[in-house]
C-alpha cells in the first residue's frame, strides 16, 4: 500500500543516488576474454557479474565509493585494479588485461582516498567524499563547521563573499545566482517553491558524498538547473558495522556540538542501517568580542556609549582612516545639523545590529535497506526508507540591549529617545510594548452581522501565551527565525541482472 501511494506522487525521475561501473577485459594481444568473474568491493557493498562474449562487463548500481575491481578466470593470474572511486549518476569505465597464470610470489594493493575531479566526462562534476568534507569544514570561516557549505566552496568554480555562516548561504556557481543552482538530497529534489533555493539545512551530517555540478544538471537528475546542481548522497550501513561519537568545543565565540553515529548490515548485506544524531550551538562576533559596542566613532575603544561625536577630520574620516557618522551633531561633509552621511559606518552599539547572532542546529539521519533475493540470478532488489531531519534556530541582535539600551536608542533615533517617544519607566530604561493585535473570535463568519461579531487579542507569534496583551518586551528578548525541513523517501529499486534496473520513489 505504502508504494502504491507513492506511485501516485507524481515522481518519476530517476534517482542520483548510485553510479556505474564498466569496462573490458582483455588478454595480452588485446583479444576480450568472455566469461571472467568481475567482482567490484567496497565497504558499502561488494557485486558480481561475467564478461560477454565480446568481453565487456557493466554494474549499473553501485553505491557512491572506492572500489577495487577483480577478474578472475581458470587459466589466467586474477588481476585487480584498487582505487576505483565511483560518483552518482555516473559511469566510470576502465580496462583490465590478463596475463597467462604464473606461480603467485606476492601480492602489493595499494587504494587512493578518492580525487575530487571526475575524469573521462564531458561536463564539470566534483565529488567531495566524506574525508574531504571534514578536512575542509572550516574554508570560509568557523561558521561553516558543521554544513556541507564547506565542501561546496572547495569546488572550481564556486564562488562566495567573506563573512558567509549560517543557514541559507548564498554562492555563486560559474557567476550564477542562487535560484539558477539545483538541489537534491539523496536524489529527492529539494528546491523551494517560492525562491527555488535549497529547502534542507545543507547539513554534513550522514553525507557519504557530495556532488558539485558546475553547469546543467546530469540526465538522471529531477530538477531544472542552468547555473549548477548539488546533490548529497546519504550513507548506508557497512559489514562489519561501525559507531562513532563526537564531542567539541569553541573559543572564544561560544561554540560546541555533539555527533554519534551508527551503521551496520548483515553479512548478505540483505539488511543495513545507518542512524546520526547531532546538534551544534554557536555564536558569532561581528568586528570584535564586543560586536562593536566598545567602539566609538572616532574608532578607539571606550568604556561606554558616551562619546558618539568624536572629534571628526576633513572629510569625515576618523583618526584611524574609517569613515563614520556623526549622528548627533552636524556632518562633518555635508554641514547640515541632525544628519548621517551617505554611505558612512556607524561603529559602537548599532554597528553590529541585524547580524546572525547566534544559530542552533539539531539533526537527524536514518537510512535502511532492505534485500529482497532473487531465486534464479543470485541477484537481489532493494528497498529504501531514508528519513532526515532538521530544526535551524537562528538569532539576530536586534533586541533592545543589542542596540546599547538607553543609549543606543538615543543615537538610533537622534537625541532624546525617552522623551520623545514616552516609551521608558522612570529609571530611564526603555519599556517597549509587544506589537500585539486584535482578530474576530473563532467561528465569525462572512456575512455575520458587525454588531455580534467579537474581536479578541492576538499575541505576537512566538512571544509565549501566558502574558497580558502588549505587554514589555524583554530589553534581551532577540528576532528569530525557526527553519525546519524534515524529508522522508521510499524507494524501491528492481534489478535486472547487473546491466538494468528501474526505480520508484
Amino acid at each position: 500500500m505504502l508504494l502504491v501511494a507513492f506511485l501516485f506522487q507524481g515522481t518519476w525521475a530517476l534517482a542520483g543516488t548510485t553510479g556505474g561501473l564498466g569496462g573490458n577485459v582483455t588478454d595480452e594481444s588485446g583479444k576480450p576474454i568472455a566469461d571472467v568473474k568481475i567482482t567490484a568491493s567496497s565497504p558499502s557493498q561488494t557485486l558480481s557479474t561475467q564478461t560477454d562474449g565480446s568481453g565487456h562487463f557493466i554494474f549499473l548500481s553501485l553505491a557512491p565509493d572506492t572500489y577495487t575491481v577483480s577478474a578472475e578466470k581458470d587459466g589466467f593470474a586474477a588481476a585487480s585494479i584498487p582505487g576505483q572511486t565511483i560518483f552518482a549518476d555516473n559511469v566510470q569505465n576502465i580496462q583490465i588485461q590478463m596475463h597467462p597464470a604464473l606461480k603467485t610470489i606476492a601480492k602489493v594493493t595499494s587504494r587512493s582516498s578518492g580525487s575530487l575531479v571526475k575524469s573521462g566526462t564531458t561536463s564539470d562534476i566534483y565529488s567531495v567524499n566524506a574525508a574531504t568534507q571534514q578536512a575542509v569544514s572550516a574554508l570560509g570561516g568557523g561558521g561553516n563547521l558543521n554544513s556541507a557549505y564547506s565542501g561546496i566552496y572547495s569546488v572550481p568554480g564556486v564562488s562566495s563573499y567573506i563573512g558567509n555562516y549560517g543557514f541559507g548561504q548564498v554562492f555563486y556557481i560559474r557567476g550564477s545566482e542562487y535560484n539558477q543552482v539545483g538541489y537534491e538530497l539523496d536524489g529527492v529534489p529539494v528546491n523551494r517553491a517560492f525562491d527555488n533555493y535549497n529547502g534542507s539545512s545543507l547539513s554534513a551530517l550522514g553525507q557519504q558524498e557530495l556532488q558539485v555540478y558546475t553547469g546543467a544538471a546530469p540526465a538522471g537528475g529531477a530538477t531544472a538547473t542552468v547555473g549548477g546542481y548539488i546533490n548529497q548522497v546519504i550513507k548506508t550501513g557497512t559489514y562489519p558495522g561501525f559507531g562513532t561519537g563526537e564531542l567539541g568545543i569553541g573559543a572564544p565565540a561560544f561554540y560546541h556540538h555533539a555527533q554519534v553515529e551508527a551503521g551496520g548490515a548483515s553479512p548478505n548485506r540483505n539488511f543495513s542501517y545507518y542512524a546520526a544524531l547531532a546538534g551544534y550551538n554557536q555564536e558569532f562576533r561581528e568586528f570584535n568580542q564586543q560586536n562593536g559596542g566598545n567602539v566609538g566613532l572616532d574608532s578607539g575603544i571606550v568604556g561606554s556609549y558616551n562619546t558618539f561625536a568624536a572629534n571628526p577630520q576633513p572629510g569625515g574620516v576618523y583618526l584611524n582612516g574609517l569613515p563614520a557618522c556623526n549622528s548627533l551633531g552636524t556632518s562633518p561633509n555635508t554641514g547640515v545639523p541632525g544628519t548621517i552621511d551617505s554611505g558612512c559606518t556607524t561603529f559602537a552599539a548599532a554597528g553590529g545590529i541585524n547580524y546572525q547572532a547566534s544559530n542552533a542546529d539539531r539533526e537527524a539521519v536514518v537510512n535502511f535497506h532492505f534485500g529482497l533475493p532473487h531465486k534464479n540470478d543470485g541477484g537481489k532488489d532493494d528497498i529504501q526508507l531514508l528519513y532526515t531531519g532538521s530544526s535551524f534556530h537562528t538569532a539576530y541582535a536586534e533586541s533592545i540591549n543589542d542596540f546599547g539600551g538607553t543609549p543606543g536608542l538615543n543615537q538610533q533615533f537622534g537625541g532624546d529617545f525617552c522623551g520623545n517617544t514616552g516609551l521608558c519607566n522612570q529609571n530611564g530604561q526603555p519599556q517597549l510594548p509587544y506589537e500585539d493585535s486584535y482578530i474576530f473570535q473563532q467561528g465569525t463568519h462572512f456575512g455575520q452581522p458587525a454588531n455580534t461579531a467579537v474581536t479578541v487579542p492576538y499575541l505576537f507569534p512566538n512571544t509565549g501565551l501566558n502574558r497580558a496583551p502588549h505587554s514589555t518586551i524583554p530589553n534581551d528578548l532577540r528576532n528569530t527565525i525557526f527553519n525546519d525541513s524534515q524529508v522522508l523517501k521510499v524507494q524501491y529499486q528492481k534489478n535486472f541482472g547487473s546491466k538494468a534496473y528501474a526505480r520508484v520513489y
